[in-house]
């Protein structure tokens, strides 16, 4: 197994939900959500979590910087952005690759 990051958009406009990311591959996940530029980040975003694709549960709210473990099986991470007060957040996904083929 190796490390591997995935970036999970953030949308550009409030009450839109994001694009879908795959992270079937990854075992032992964490979450980080920072400010992308340092500064301060103040905001409500929700990272939602899907088995088949279709529907979508929220796993985590968010309302600032975190760093957090995402215990669980999932397909696929999205993240839906409610409102942003302050700075550009960047929210990323990091595990362990199980596949044998990488």
């Amino acid at each position: 197994m190796r490390p591997e990051i995935v970036n999970i958009p953030v949308p550009d406009t409030d009450a839109t939900d994001g694009d879908e990311q795959t992270v079937f591959q990854l075992w032992d996940k964490s979450l980080q959500v920072y400010e992308d530029g340092g500064g301060a980040l103040e905001c409500d975003l929700e990272l939602q979590a899907t088995l088949d694709g279709n529907a979508w549960e929220t796993v985590k709210q968010i309302n600032g910087p975190l760093l957090s473990a995402l215990p669980g099986t999932h397909k696929s991470f999205r993240v839906k952005r409610n409102t942003v007060a302050s700075g550009t957040p960047r929210v990323v996904v990091a595990g362990f690759d199980a596949r044998t083929d990488v």
